[in-house]
């Protein structure tokens, strides 16, 4: 009996030993920013406080440097890319249309050549990377190389929704006449269709601006227009957002979580009941039903028709995302979901109202005999990856259509 209790206060005294460890190692690796909102490996730490400081740090920061940012505050999109823009370490390069370039001395768009434009995020622009390492510039020179005069206009933008993606070709539309547009979706998107204030999406984005976002009604979509005309605005809205009277419409404030309680003083809870909650719902996004979900089914479909009035061919490119690739989401996805993509069931549905590249597949075979490390940069695609999208894009163009 003695031996048994000896043993019980051996394993308490070892659990509270190692939860004290962890307890400090999370203190001593997350970082607390200027609201108070703690942050360990993109995980902000419940209860979360609204980014008042931080983003008015951002704010002041870009009207200081506005001349060498590469994305402009915009009041109808949100933000957009800088034109006539060279990037300070000369990664980016935008022309007068904003449009991502590899120089700035001659890039006029070309009225007598098939025209191929490029929307999505910034995995169909190619952060991370030069003009001459993105996948339009690699599918650009594939047809090149095949005798084919076809001219690749990237117009994706860093940060945007899907709904972002549309407004931009629905602004720019009456300057072009494209045969094709390829829009490359990266399907976490889903979750900025709800979003307004970018902060409130992502505490750590260096895009500290507001946007427009669509509301679901009885027939059809309506715009709620972005609710800031100025930079300033952005901060008066967050320094008043128990009073701001669109609060309804962030998909991204949820009450609850800013509520104290006394097992948050522990950063090891807080942490795990933050990334529990993120983890677990996560899915709920690219559910039939959820609002998300029917927003990004209905502006696909808007896209897709404004695209066709046009008189151009609707393209749909799925863009993995790094974390698509390891084994602790495919688990989750197969142990309660049983699909390997937690977005298995909103892609499919993608693929019955538009032609859809698969990207997945290919990339995930192209694992198999090298590593998923050379596919990506610190986040988004590699060199290799943008080829090798390319060369998916290419080959499906070629034998789906006969312009080509």
């Amino acid at each position: 009996m003695r031996r048994l209790k000896s043993k019980i206060a051996l394993l308490i005294i070892t659990i509270l030993f190692c939860f004290i460890l962890v307890e400090v190692t999370i203190r001593f690796l997350s970082h607390t920013d200027l609201d108070g909102n703690v942050i360990f490996q993109n995980i902000q730490f419940k209860p979360y406080k609204l980014p008042v400081k931080e983003t008015k740090k951002k704010l002041q920061q870009y009207s200081n440097e506005e001349k060498n940012s590469r994305l402009l505050f915009d009041r109808k999109l949100g933000w957009l890319p800088h034109n006539n823009f060279v990037s300070l370490d000369s990664m980016y390069l935008y022309n007068k249309e904003g449009i991502r370039c590899g120089s700035l001395v001659d890039n006029s768009t070309q009225n007598d050549t098939t025209s191929i434009m490029i929307f999505g995020d910034s995995y169909a622009h190619g952060d991370e990377v030069v003009f001459t390492e993105t996948i339009g510039y690699f599918l650009e020179k594939l047809f090149s190389d095949n005798n084919l005069n076809i001219e690749i206009l990237n117009l994706a933008v860093s940060g945007y929704g899907i709904d972002q993606a549309y407004l931009r070709w629905e602004k720019v539309k009456h300057n072009f006449t494209p045969d094709f547009i390829i829009f490359g979706v990266q399907l976490e998107n889903t979750k900025r269709n709800l979003n307004i204030i970018r902060p409130l999406y992502s505490p750590i984005t260096n895009i500290p601006f507001s946007k427009p976002r669509f509301l679901l009604g009885k027939d059809k979509l309506s715009l709620l227009e972005n609710p800031s005309n100025s930079i300033n605005d952005i901060a008066d809205i967050l320094n008043k957002f128990e009073n701001w009277e669109l609060k309804k419409h962030e998909g991204f404030y949820e009450p609850e979580n800013y509520q104290s309680s006394f097992i948050y003083h522990s950063k090891l809870i807080s942490f795990v009941s933050s990334a529990l909650s993120r983890i677990i719902g996560e899915h709920k996004y690219y559910s039939n039903g959820n609002e998300s979900f029917n927003l990004t089914m209905q502006i696909i479909n808007l896209f897709k028709l404004s695209v066709e009035k046009k008189g151009a061919q609707f393209i749909m490119v799925h863009l993995p995302v790094i974390n698509d690739f390891t084994l602790s989401n495919y688990l989750f996805s197969q142990i309660f979901y049983h699909q390997n993509l937690i977005y298995e069931n909103l892609k499919n549905e993608i693929k019955k109202i538009a032609d859809l590249i698969e990207i997945y597949p290919f990339l995930e075979k192209w694992i198999e005999g090298n590593s998923t490390s050379e596919l990506f940069m610190s986040r988004h695609y590699s060199p290799i990856a943008n080829e090798l999208i390319a060369k998916r894009i290419y080959n499906y163009l070629i034998l789906n259509y006969k312009i080509f």
